[in-house]
């Protein structure tokens, strides 16, 4: 019976596609509004805003789906790590690199999160690589150093480097939430564990913030900013997550992941347009090395679960 009430609920396979593929679409946009947004606004100040903007449209379909339930003390414990070890810095990592670095370099980067996530399943769950992934990994990180070198304003000379690092650990502190996150996914929800992971971030953001003394001159911000800042929290936050989590009821999360690799591809064409950012050779031969170094490493993972 339950399985016969799953399959009637699941939303129609193409539908769940189709909010796959905007999800990701909007995914690579976010990192344009990120550098536009930044003009004007500190990076820790746009991170309180675009979760608080996000959450404005995830905890109604929270309180929607499964209502609000009060969470206890291990819980609040167990998000609070992860909203402030992993997202909170996963998007502070990105958002300070993306002041001097392109949105394109940030987009490229952030695809080795799953090459992360593989060795961290190594080290702290003891899941096995086998030699394509090692592969895979190692091409990744070939492309990272191409991708680093191809932007201008982000190359390891002359004390450019701290942005590529950035960006690397911002896809390191993803990948934390990614394998940790899942267990905290198992005992309520993916979509209840990610609100309050990002409440937690949030409250780090703004918390952080303030104790800088960050200006918030919120009146002296441009119409652009604003509708970036807009743009990044309703849309590319909240409803972006919620056409995520969509798209996983209806196909299969292997296929969901695999429409991320054009997430990167989605960056490049919208910051050519709004940020004329120059499409470099060797960042396109970096970023494609990325990406079959992903495809190795999960692809492998996959066979192996």
């Amino acid at each position: 019976m339950k399985n016969s009430k799953a399959e009637k609920t699941a939303p129609p396979r193409a539908l769940a596609i189709a909010a796959g593929l905007t999800a990701v679409l909007l995914f690579g946009a976010s990192f344009v509004a990120i550098k536009i947004a930044l003009a004007q606004v500190d990076p820790l100040v746009l991170i309180p805003i675009r979760f608080g903007l996000g959450l404005v449209v995830l905890m109604p379909l929270v309180l929607s789906r499964t209502g609000w339930r009060h969470p206890k003390r291990d819980e609040l414990l167990r998000t609070a790590i992860l909203g402030g070890l992993a997202i909170f810095l996963n998007q502070w990592f990105q958002a300070a690199a993306l002041v001097t670095a392109e949105a394109t370099t940030a987009s490229w980067l952030s695809a080795l999160a799953p090459a992360f996530m593989a060795l961290l399943a190594w080290i702290f769950l003891r899941e096995r690589i086998v030699p394509w992934q090692w592969l895979g990994i190692l091409l990744a990180l070939a492309g990272a150093l191409l991708v680093s070198e191809a932007d201008p304003s982000a190359t390891f000379e002359s004390g450019g480097w701290v942005a590529p690092v950035l960006l690397i650990a911002s896809a390191l502190a993803w990948a934390v939430f990614s394998v940790f996150g899942k267990a905290e996914s198992t005992r309520t929800s993916p979509l209840r564990a990610t609100v309050m992971a990002m409440l937690w971030a949030l409250v780090f953001g703004a918390a952080i913030s303030l104790l800088r003394g960050d200006s918030w001159n919120v009146a002296a911000w441009g119409a652009q900013t604003w509708t970036a800042l807009i743009f990044l929290g309703v849309v590319c936050t909240g409803i972006a997550y919620a056409l995520y989590f969509f798209a996983l009821a209806g196909a299969q999360s292997a296929l969901v992941a695999a429409l991320q690799y054009l997430e990167p591809l989605v960056t490049v064409v919208i910051a050519f347009f709004l940020l004329q950012e120059q499409l470099r050779v060797i960042s396109l031969v970096g970023g494609l090395l990325i990406l079959m170094g992903i495809v190795l490493v999960e692809r492998e993972g996959a066979r192996q679960a």
